[in-house]
């Protein structure tokens, strides 16, 4: 496992509990946008494997890929503004708490 893996096997990350959509009445975990190469688990969303897809499944991959894009946009707009986020920041646990 990464350290990430690690911690979201068991329960480290404080996530926050489920809970329903907007206008919904079914509880649903929350989750982390992953992409094929990572394993299936209750707070990892990830793609069907592209082979043979009916319609809702493709819609279902495209929709997940383009929360991914905005994520991955969203950071590569910050790494440019602040560089920090272009390499390992090697920091205790305790320093981290203190800058945020």
């Amino acid at each position: 496992y990464s350290s990430l893996g690690y911690a979201l096997q068991h329960n480290l990350l404080n996530l926050p509990g489920n809970c329903p959509l907007p206008g919904m009445q079914k509880e649903v975990p929350f989750v982390i946008l992953a992409d094929a190469t990572f394993t299936l688990k209750k707070n990892i969303m990830k793609p069907f494997p592209f082979r043979n897809l009916f319609y809702e499944k493709k819609v279902f991959n495209y929709r997940l890929s383009r929360g991914r894009r905005v994520v991955e946009n969203a950071f590569g707009i910050l790494a440019n503004r602040f560089r920090v986020f272009r390499t390992t920041i090697d920091l205790t646990h305790d320093k981290v708490k203190k800058i945020i």
